[in-house]
Order: structure tokens, then C-alpha cells, then sequence
């Protein structure tokens, strides 16, 4: 807070007096340490490959092919409808038409016993 009556000088020395204040007050802190670790995953296929003798056999890329391959049918599978995830046959040929015209005509027979009661 500064009051109207401060001099300039009096700024300075009350600016200076909280610099002293905050300096000795971070030299109370401890110091850092700075003694830490990194842990670095290993990652068999980075062992492998790093080797530079190291030549992947044939099947065994087949193999991460197929496997590659699978996860992913996976996961495109899962976004799929449920009908579809299970296999269950699609019908051959849909008459849309029809099907809306039953589905009106089912539609208006369950509604009209409900009025009636």
C-alpha cells in the first residue's frame, strides 16, 4: 500500500527491504534434488531388431501379418450391428414398400382396440 506521503526514496528502500525478504526467503528453501531414475520399457521387438544379425524369419512375419490382420477384423467388427457381429443371415431381398404398408396396417389394428376400451 502506498501512501501519499512516501518519497521516492522510501519507495525504493520499502521496494528493496521486500527483495531482501524474498531472497532470504528462497534461501530457506531446501535445496533440489536431483537424483531420478529413467525407466525405459523394453520393448522385445526393439531387442530384436536392434541386432543388426538379427533376420526375421518368414513364418514369424506371416504370423505378425495374420495376427495384425485380425486385430484389426476385430475392431471393425465391434462397430458393427449387433445381428451382423453374430453372423446371423441377412434376408435375401426386402420389399420396403410392403413393409411399410404392414407395418401401417399393424400399426392401426393395435390402436384400435386401445380407442375402443
Amino acid at each position: 500500500m502506498v501512501s501519499g506521503g512516501e518519497t521516492p526514496r522510501e519507495q525504493r528502500l520499502r521496494a528493496d527491504s521486500t527483495k531482501r525478504a524474498l531472497k532470504t526467503g528462497f534461501m530457506n528453501l531446501p535445496k533440489p534434488k536431483n537424483s531420478f531414475e529413467l525407466l525405459v520399457p523394453k520393448d522385445e521387438e526393439e531387442e530384436q531388431t536392434s541386432d543388426p544379425m538379427f533376420e526375421e524369419d518368414a513364418a514369424e512375419r506371416d504370423e505378425g501379418l495374420e495376427r495384425m490382420r485380425e486385430e484389426e477384423e476385430q475392431r471393425i467388427l465391434a462397430t458393427r450391428l449387433k445381428p451382423v457381429q453374430l453372423g446371423l443371415p441377412r434376408p435375401a431381398r426386402v420389399d420396403v414398400v410392403q413393409l411399410l404398408h404392414d407395418l401401417n396396417i399393424g400399426a392401426t389394428m393395435t390402436s384400435s382396440p386401445m380407442c375402443a376400451s
